[in-house]
């Protein structure tokens, strides 16, 4: 276990993985882009777990323990710098959408494609529904179903195109933040019975990146899917 000091401690564990000097150094570097964002909090403690496969591939699990909650991330990867990227990129996101909650941003969400919406608060009802659809095979109600979380997850896309680069140059070019949005909403309808106990909104906000790798790697596929689907 290696322990490391920057605006946060940070932890990391490693399962059938040798952690060297090289790669910890990287990883540590990578750690302090959330420094900046966690800056304001009295307490942050990073915990990284890496998880080699024998058959190849890597796990990896991060929990940013902060003084009133903790935010999880996870993505699997053949390269585990990669992996771990992925989910300093998630975190990122996250802590972002926490500090808004915090400071009362979240109640409106404004784009300039979507304007200004009104947050409906979920309930259980709600979540009641999401699970009927998905057991009936129905997209459209799961779409409508998912209304309440909407402005949040669409002010986490409107974040991410902001924030990664890729997105960012991409934007205006046949690609527009409603296009990575409609592809969360229907990756989440396909794999929601892996959510488990995960709350929702930070689950949704888990699959924005990788929606926008598979939107990358074959647009006019993923477009066919959604309006097929629709």
């Amino acid at each position: 276990m290696n322990t490391t000091k920057t605006n946060m401690t940070v932890v990391f564990r490693t399962h059938n993985y040798e952690l060297g000097g090289r790669n910890r150094t990287r990883l540590e570097g990578e750690a302090g882009k959330l420094e900046d964002l966690v800056a304001d909090f009295p307490v942050a403690d990073l915990h990284v777990d890496i998880h080699e496969y024998p058959k190849g591939g890597f796990h990896v699990k991060t929990a940013l323990r902060l003084p009133n909650d903790t935010l999880f991330t996870g993505d699997r990867h053949l390269d585990m710098h990669s992996a771990y990227l992925r989910c300093i990129r998630k975190l990122m996101l996250k802590v972002k959408t926490y500090k808004a909650k915090l400071s009362g941003e979240h109640r409106y969400h404004k784009t300039p494609e979507m304007g200004e919406v009104p947050v409906v608060t979920p309930d259980a009802a709600s979540l009641e529904r999401l699970d009927q659809a998905v057991e009936a095979g129905d997209y459209r109600a799961f779409r409508e179903g998912l209304t309440p979380w909407e402005p949040e997850l669409g002010a986490a896309v409107a974040r991410y195109c902001e924030n990664d680069t890729h997105a960012a140059l991409m934007i205006g070019h046949g690609f527009n933040q409603s296009h990575l949005l409609e592809e969360v909403v229907l990756n989440a309808f396909e794999q929601y019975s892996e959510r488990g106990r995960n709350k929702l909104d930070l689950w949704l906000q888990d699959l924005i990146d990788t929606s926008f790798g598979k939107l990358v790697a074959d647009p006019k596929f993923e477009r066919h899917r959604i309006e097929v689907m629709r």
